[in-house]
């Protein structure tokens, strides 16, 4: 990804517009798939066994992060599918 940065930045030439033949077998489509890249941090709090509530399990939290990721992820999905172009999301934890 960071090819493209560096040869544009430093090609003698600046064309206007590209073709690039791969993913779509040479097939002309206007489109890039893209790439976001995020984190998410949750903290949690101690607690002791004797009074588990004075604590905040952040394992439970993040699971309900995850959740909402996945569903927003699945909308996205569904609303943005392109025919030539296929959707990925990788969560990596």
């Amino acid at each position: 990804m960071l090819g493209a940065r560096h040869f544009t930045e430093d090609a003698p030439i600046k064309p206007d517009y590209c073709i690039i033949g791969e993913p779509t077998s040479l097939v002309p489509i206007r489109g890039h798939k893209g790439h976001v890249a995020n984190a998410v941090r949750v903290t949690g709090k101690s607690g002791h066994s004797s009074d588990p509530a004075l604590g905040v399990n952040a394992i439970e939290i993040m699971h309900e992060v995850l959740f909402a990721i996945m569903k927003l992820r699945d909308k996205l999905v569904k609303e943005y599918h392109h025919p030539v172009l296929p959707f990925q999301v990788q969560l990596l934890i």
